[in-house]
């Protein structure tokens, strides 16, 4: 590709130079240059490249990463993204089950665990008393190497008294964890979806530029009969997951889609 400096960018075109290198590298990607899964070349060589200061490149990956086209892991470059799994919400969903089925290995890990006392709004959707004790634990699930996802749990630490340690002997697997406290069966109750920018803590936690998108699985797992035990707040890189909201057949109906 020829050099391009800023002053025949200026004869050219009467947009920023990062909307022009994106535009170049988006219209690139399209051609299969470079192909899904592989990286592009890094904001050094670009920003030599086009006579441009680093920062202008970085501007320009925000762009394509805010388009989908890319993923940026930290330490690691810049990457033509992959198509996203196929993340199927259903009243029986685990996020082990669903990378599992896209051939990549799955791992999960604790950042932080903490009691504390249970907010108005978790108290009421929990169940408890306002201000009973709680559990609060951080986690982040990766897949294929990568940070995927963060989530925040919330338990009743009357009820799971050792919930914490429990989920970190597990690898960060609520169905093992809840297993391991005598509960062998339980199913999504209710399940929130939204999209927003992602926040500072969650940036620096799943890699991602400042600004990108993610999307957000708010949930309550519970029993069968509607008691509620486990509320987690889940947060995905949006260009890795795409949601596939399944609903199940229950006594001949069609209920509500929902999650584990």
């Amino acid at each position: 590709m020829t050099k391009m400096t800023p002053s025949t960018h200026r004869r050219e075109t009467n947009g920023p130079m990062w909307r022009r290198i994106a535009d170049e590298l988006a219209a690139g990607i399209a051609r299969g240059e470079p192909a899904a899964g592989r990286a592009l070349p890094t904001a050094v060589e670009l920003a030599e490249r086009y006579g441009v200061h680093r920062h202008t490149v970085r501007q320009a990956f925000g762009r394509l990463q805010a388009l989908g086209l890319v993923t940026v892991r930290q330490g690691h470059g810049t990457f033509v993204t992959d198509a996203p799994v196929a993340y199927k919400i259903g009243r029986s969903v685990s996020f082990r089950e669903n990378f599992n089925a896209a051939g990549l290995a799955v791992a999960g890990r604790i950042l932080d665990a903490e009691q504390r006392p249970a907010s108005a709004d978790v108290a009421e959707q929990l169940g408890l008393m306002p201000d009973e004790p709680i559990w609060r634990i951080r986690s982040v699930s990766e897949a294929g190497g990568m940070p995927v996802s963060t989530a925040i749990h919330r338990v009743c630490a009357r009820r799971f008294p050792r919930f914490g340690d429990d989920l970190v002997a597990s690898g960060a697997s609520i169905t093992a964890t809840l297993a391991a406290n005598g509960v062998t069966d339980y199913e999504r109750l209710k399940t929130r979806l939204s999209s927003r920018l992602v926040k500072p803590k969650e940036r620096r936690i799943l890699r991602l530029f400042e600004g990108a998108p993610v999307l957000v699985s708010r949930g309550l797992d519970g029993l069968a009969d509607g008691t509620p035990l486990h509320l987690v707040e889940s947060v995905f890189a949006a260009s890795l997951v795409e949601f596939v909201i399944e609903p199940d057949l229950h006594d001949g109906r069609i209920t509500p889609p929902a999650g584990r």
